[in-house]
């Protein structure tokens, strides 16, 4: 009876949690570890090496062994191979008479967090480069991958007639004939790829309607494992 309530408590908390003996001995764990771990009820009594694991984390018996030997937890953020990140935290696993007997092992999903983080850098990136060309001469137009614009600074108010207040949140299509948009539709999806463009000769439309000659350059603006997160294109009349 004591242990389907521990069984049922543990489960309860939908936090993935595995318990280990003093060999790194799986002695029990949660339902919810199944996320991380290849577990079934018949690896109970095998060792936690011999498990197939999904983190992307290659110390985890060497940070138990080192909280058995200086008793002292463990906390690190790791990654599952789908994308998953999680705060583990491995703690010396205490008898009620005081003994250590192993170790228990939690995994807080903080997927949530990590990519709230992401974004935070992301917005303050893209701060900083708008902050840089604010007044160039150039048209500096800054879009998504979708194609909305981020940004848009004076050298761009002037070559085309609308307001930064305006064109924020406007489809890049604002500038683009329609007799350029299927091309364009093209040229950003190599963009979204992370190749740079240009210059090449294209043209662009003003508020007025008018269409200019201009010379264009687009590049891709990327974090350091290659992920696009905008586009940034200069126009200047040709």
């Amino acid at each position: 009876l004591a242990n389907n309530d521990l069984r049922n408590l543990l489960n309860s908390t939908q936090i993935p949690t595995i318990f280990l003996d003093n060999n790194l001995i799986i002695k029990r764990f949660t339902d919810q570890i199944a996320t991380i771990f290849n577990l079934i009820s018949t690896d109970v009594g095998r060792p936690i090496t011999d498990i197939v694991s999904r983190l992307q984390y290659d110390r985890l018996a060497q940070d138990v062994r080192t909280v058995l030997e200086t008793l002292t937890f463990q906390e690190q953020q790791v990654r599952t191979a789908d994308g998953r990140w999680f705060t583990m935290r491995i703690m010396p696993y205490r008898t009620m008479e005081n003994r250590i007997e192993g170790t228990v092992i939690t995994f807080i999903d903080i997927t949530q967090l990590k990519e709230m983080e992401t974004l935070q850098k992301e917005k303050e990136h893209l701060r900083l480069l708008t902050t840089v060309v604010k007044d160039a001469s150039d048209a500096f137009v800054l879009q998504d991958l979708e194609g909305k614009i981020l940004a848009w600074n004076r050298g761009a108010e002037r070559l085309y007639g609308w307001s930064e207040e305006e064109a924020l949140g406007q489809s890049i299509f604002l500038i683009i004939p329609e007799a350029q948009r299927e091309e364009y539709v093209q040229q950003l999806e190599l963009l979204r790829k992370g190749e740079t463009l240009g210059p090449v000769k294209s043209e662009r439309q003003t508020r007025q309607g008018t269409v200019v000659a201009v010379t264009s350059s687009a590049t891709s603006l990327t974090y350091a494992d290659g992920q696009t997160i905008a586009i940034a294109v200069i126009d200047r009349v040709a």
